[in-house]
């Protein structure tokens, strides 16, 4: 490994491979940004403040986050939060048949900010499908 993330791997005599690597998270969520910060969810329901740098401009801001980070679902604020299934894996017979066992709700949303970047966002982590969603 070079310095700067940058790999080479030699494929040929001829061709030659250079793989960027990043120490971020490759699937994380973009949840709600600004011209000066972002509010990004990982896969394990945090949620983190990314600050622009000072040498990008707004619009290169947002097309890096566009860029960067998986955009978030977007859900209904009326709903209090998402309705979800998930099927725990186990079965029973019943009258016969078999019946797969699912686990069914409504996960509230939460609210996430950063006050002095003037963020907030009401949002929900799925952890048994690895989505974030978003209230509109």
């Amino acid at each position: 490994m070079h310095a700067g993330g940058v790999r080479t791997l030699r494929l040929t005599r001829s061709q030659t491979c250079h793989i960027v690597t990043s120490p971020k998270t490759f699937m994380d969520f973009l949840l709600a940004f600004n011209n000066e910060a972002a509010l990004v969810g990982d896969l394990s329901g945090n949620v983190r403040t990314e600050r622009r740098p000072s040498q990008l401009t707004p619009q290169a801001w947002e097309n890096r986050l566009r860029f960067a980070y998986i955009e978030a679902e977007r859900g209904a604020e009326d709903a209090g939060g998402i309705s979800f299934t998930n099927a725990t894996g186990s079965f029973r017979f019943e009258n016969g048949q078999v019946k797969v066992m699912k686990v069914e709700g409504v996960k509230p949303y939460q609210t996430f900010s950063d006050t002095a970047s003037g963020l907030s966002v009401r949002a929900v982590f799925l952890e048994h499908l690895n989505q974030w969603t978003v209230a509109e």
